[in-house]
């Protein structure tokens, strides 16, 4: 291969990239159809190899055809034949911690973070080729004492990292992708092969690669192709490109080159294809032409030409561009997704969603179940994500966090947990554990295993933690520790017994040779499938790579893991949709979709705005010779302009994302200013009420699957109503609480879901003290204290009860320092009322239950009370007392009868009966409400004398409502006012504002 003069094509923007370069491989090899056996094609990503091969088979009308070496640019990894290895990811990461290590004596979990910053900045030195001895001349000798720690930490990079990777044999990727492209150059001129090599749809962005494109170049059957580079651009615009311009990419390409845009030409027009592998015909639409002057308009360096412009606005270039602003990302989601399944309708489409917002393609894909609708997703699944990424992290949690309730039972339930027994046999072990011993817990309570009563269930958790023991020993190397988390899974994922020993049997009969090789094959499910394996071979580079005479905490550990597992990510290899497609603007590179769906165009996702280095200033990246980072935007700039040259293109953006008011992309701002000037704005509105459609999609959904009333309406438009159940007299309640009665007086609906249809809300795993906590304390310690007679009493006494009603929730800070004091301020207050009011007082009695039974059509009804506190008065009179350390009710309320509990418990002491026959023979004086809040002031009293007539009237009340829930009729309906423990099943807020 000698040299010769430079084959320097481009393929317009507007044109089907991939099957015109397929067109034109096969026509160049149609006189001997061999040749493209040695005709080694270069492209920038293994999508768009695979996505050749398709073109060049559909290009070739079906017939046999031999492939051509199709290979990506990153696909050179390292040069062959030398003894010199690339260093992999973990084993970079985990050497330069070890060097940050044991030049500055951090912690592991701070060396950790430190090498993920410095290997960011060692890639971007290693891409521009920059030496790494430059680093040293950044920081000038007057600079403050921080930047001299900071230069302290990059002569790591500068002088010992080289050192300890030539010491192991190993190299860089980027340096070693870079020998990799010269020793490939080297073995094409010692033996040039007898087809072409052509290099297409690269943008020489990277020196090395740069410089493998000009050697291509020179070579005499080697050819260049560019994707979209104008032509038609004047020279002086050409050359005062700013690096944010689409075609800045392009342009330092050809100057890396040492080429000139003269040099370049149009691809040779020759026959075009047909049934290509993307269907954008390859004769473009009239429109196309016209939408591709106006792009170009769009970035125009002199500024806009309002004469064009208006001709490309006339001529429809932008027919079939629709732009869809959310207000959210979860319906930016929706609304897309409603497009794929839309664009399906049409057997030929294919449809691609193009983001670099990872997690908008996740809400896309879960949003495209519904359709049983599986995308062939290039970002593919976190490792981390995985079902066996989670179940180490979560054995690794609940090492860390033993008595954290939630991580054990994040485990426990975790599919891969088995601890030796059936699935549902596990689950059901689960579940016992959860109802009967954790979530009865109070705050600041550790599960004790000495307290399980069940023998089954005590051995169930003694397993578990003993699977979970070698997690807690001392510090040891990764080795070690990895040796442990292994044992740890295994033990937690062993599966049933009889089933192992069945296995054993057969290993014995297939011979010792291969017993050990099985046995660790079927050890356990952990280690099965691609995710399995995955995390398998992570655990084993990290235990070979383990530092000697190292030692690290479990934190550590288990911060090295977690990192690890972040960042290898799995994508699927089968089941996908084979016309849907999400992706990445890299990968959607020199690939054309009938409809292109250009996701999370706002500013923050597209423009990749410049984030501060955490080692290098602005003015320290542009002496040490990095590009600016305006730079990537015009890459990402170009990309954008390709996938506007798709059949049909949709651009959607949200205005909010957590919480954030979002700013579209600088250019979708541009081209909505140019058309606002112009009248022209709704060229962009869809002809579809898609945000319509996507609020309505659930309702839509059943509709469609048939799920309608009489009136063809979809089943939950008449469900989203108000409930107003109407269930049989036989199953209403007959016996009701004060505290219930309450309830039904303000929301029907949740005394019917407590007392006929039984639920009840389960206790929280994490348990925090809120006010209720508190009273549930002030109410133990005062019984406690009235108990005891308060004559013989001091304050000194009632602290104590106060202790024990705290219990071992008094040593947690919060307690100590917040509701203590409050304790304390409202013993002195009740003390004192207790010494004021110990003259009239004969005798005193805590926590009385009574009853009334109302006679009514359905048959008795009994209520029932429990009093906090009745004091018989010396006078021969009761008064009820009832302990609030919430809000109190209003005298007001309490007079109109809206609030029911203690004149209900008047009505039992005038008509009813209570358990101590002494009170019963009283009469009642006095009803009272002691607000005992422990704030300033502490306590106070709410006393009311009119006990006769609030008997009477919360007694009609009651007779009202038993009278009227006897009828059928009657529904039990939810309350829009009051708000409860069972808003949700009254989907409160579905029908509240309708």
């Amino acid at each position: 291969m000698g040299n010769a003069p430079m084959k320097l094509f481009t393929i317009p923007a507007l044109e089907n990239f991939l099957a015109r370069l397929a067109d034109h491989v096969l026509e160049k090899c149609s006189s001997d159809p061999l040749r493209l056996a040695d005709t080694h094609i270069i492209l920038p990503t293994e999508r768009a190899c695979l996505a050749l091969e398709k073109a060049l088979t559909c290009a070739n009308k079906g017939r046999p055809l031999i492939m051509p070496h199709i290979k990506s640019i990153t696909g050179w990894t390292q040069p062959h034949g030398t003894s010199t290895q690339v260093v992999s990811a973990p084993q970079r990461h985990l050497l330069l911690s070890q060097l940050l290590k044991e030049k500055t004596g951090y912690s592991w979990q701070e060396c950790f973070s430190l090498a993920t910053s410095l290997m960011q900045l060692l890639d971007q030195c290693h891409t521009e080729e920059i030496p790494l001895e430059k680093l040293e001349a950044l920081v000038p000798e007057e600079l403050s004492g921080h930047w001299q720690r900071s230069l302290d930490i990059l002569r790591v990079l500068s002088y010992e990292w080289p050192l300890r990777l030539q010491e192991l044999g190993l190299e860089d990727p980027l340096p070693a992708r870079a020998h990799a492209f010269k020793q490939q150059v080297e073995e094409w001129r010692k033996s040039p092969p007898q087809g072409f090599v052509i290099a297409a749809g690269l943008v020489g962005s990277v020196p090395s690669v740069a410089l493998f494109l000009k050697e291509i170049s020179a070579f005499a059957s080697g050819e260049i192709i560019f994707a979209g580079l104008d032509l038609e651009l004047k020279e002086e615009d050409w050359q005062s490109l700013p690096p944010y311009h689409p075609q800045y990419g392009l342009k330092q390409t050809l100057e890396r080159m040492d080429c000139r845009r003269e040099q370049i030409q149009h691809l040779p027009s020759i026959s075009l294809i047909q049934n290509s592998p993307f269907p954008l015909s390859l004769s473009p639409p009239s429109s196309l032409p016209w939408r591709s002057r106006l792009l170009k308009n769009l970035f125009a360096i002199q500024g806009l030409h309002c004469g064009s412009l208006q001709q490309c606005l006339q001529e429809n270039a932008l027919e079939s561009i629709k732009l869809i602003e959310a207000e959210s990302l979860q319906e930016e989601a929706r609304i897309i997704a409603l497009m794929i399944r839309e664009g399906l309708n049409d057997p030929d489409n294919i449809i691609a969603l193009v983001t670099p917002h990872r997690g908008l393609s996740d809400r896309v894909s879960a949003e495209l179940k519904r359709w049983r609708i599986v995308p062939n997703d290039s970002y593919g699944e976190s490792l981390f994500e995985s079902s066996q990424g989670s179940f180490l992290t979560l054995s690794l949690n609940v090492a860390l966090h033993p008595q954290n309730t939630v991580a054990m039972l994040g485990l426990l339930k975790h599919p891969l947990t088995l601890l030796g027994l059936h699935p549902a046999e596990c689950r059901k072990m689960t579940r016992r554990l959860e109802m009967h011993y954790l979530r009865p817990l109070s705050p600041f309570e550790k599960l004790n295993l000495w307290q399980i009563e069940e023998t089954d269930l005590a051995s169930f958790c003694k397993t578990f933690f003993q699977a979970i023991a070698p997690l807690t020993a001392e510090p040891a190397s990764l080795a070690e520790w990895i040796r442990r988390h292994r044992t740890t899974l295994e033990t937690l994922a062993q599966d049933v017994k009889e089933e192992r020993e069945e296995k054993e049997e057969n290993r014995d009969e297939e011979g010792q040779e291969e017993n050990e090789e099985i046995k660790q094959q079927e050890q356990t499910r952990l280690w099965q499938g691609k995710n399995g394996q995955a995390t398998f071979e992570l655990l084993q580079r990290l235990e070979k790579i383990s530092p000697l005479h190292q030692v690290f905490t479990l934190k550590e550990y288990a911060f090295l893991v977690s990192t690890h597992l972040k960042k290898i990510r799995l994508t699927k290899t089968y089941g996908m949709h084979p016309r849907v497609h999400i992706l990445g603007p890299l990968e959607a590179r020199t690939l054309h979709f009938d409809l292109a769906i250009l996701g999370a165009m706002n500013d923050a996702h597209w423009s990749e705005s410049a984030q501060p280095d955490p080692w290098l200033s602005y003015e320290m990246k542009q002496h040490l010779g990095l590009p600016d980072e305006s730079y990537r935007v015009g890459l990402m700039a170009a990309d954008w302009m390709h996938l506007l040259h798709s059949k049909r293109v949709v651009l959607t953006c949200a205005q909010r994302e957590n919480g954030l008011t979002m700013l579209p992309s600088r250019w979708l701002m541009r081209l909505k200013a140019i058309l606002k000037s112009n009248d022209c704005i709704s060229l962009l509105n869809p002809l579809e009420p898609w945000k319509k459609w996507a609020q309505n999609l659930d309702s839509l959904i059943l509709k469609d699957r048939g799920q309608e009333d009489g009136q063809g309406n979809a089943s939950c438009s008449s469900s989203s109503g108000r409930p107003a159940p109407r269930p049989p007299v036989s199953l209403r309640p007959r016996k009701l609480s004060v505290t219930d009665v309450q309830l039904w007086a303000q929301d029907p609906y949740a005394l019917y879901a407590k007392k006929i249809l039984k639920l009840s809300p389960l206790p929280p795993l994490e348990k925090e003290v809120t006010p209720a906590t508190f009273g549930i304390v002030v109410h133990r310690a005062l019984e406690r204290y009235i108990h005891n007679a308060p004559a013989h009493q001091t304050h000194t006494h009632l602290l104590e009860y106060g202790r024990q009603a705290f219990g071992e929730m008094l040593e947690h800070l919060m307690i100590k320092t917040l509701w203590w004091p409050r304790f304390v301020r409202l013993c002195d207050w009740f003390l004192t009322e207790e010494k004021r009011r110990l003259p009239e007082i004969m005798t005193s009695w805590t926590e009385v239950k009574g009853h009334l039974v109302v006679d009514a059509p359905g048959g008795p009804f009994i209520l029932t009370a429990k009093a906090d506190r009745i004091d018989a008065l010396k006078e021969g009179a009761l008064e009820i007392i009832d302990y609030k350390t919430g809000e109190l009710p209003s005298r007001k309320a309490v007079l109109n009868g809206e609030v029911l509990q203690l004149p209900l418990e008047a009505a039992i002491t005038r008509y009813g009966s209570w358990e101590n026959q002494n009170i019963s023979s009283c009469p009642l004086k006095a009803l009272s409400y002691w607000h005992l809040k422990g704030g300033i002031p502490p306590g106070s009293v709410l006393r009311f004398e009119e006990t006769e007539k609030m008997a009477e009237k919360a007694l009609a009340t009651l007779e009202h409502m038993i009278l009227l829930f006897d009828k059928e009729r009657t529904p039990y309906r939810a309350s829009a006012q009051n708000s409860n423990l069972y808003d949700p099943m009254a989907r409160r807020q579905e029908w509240r504002n309708k």
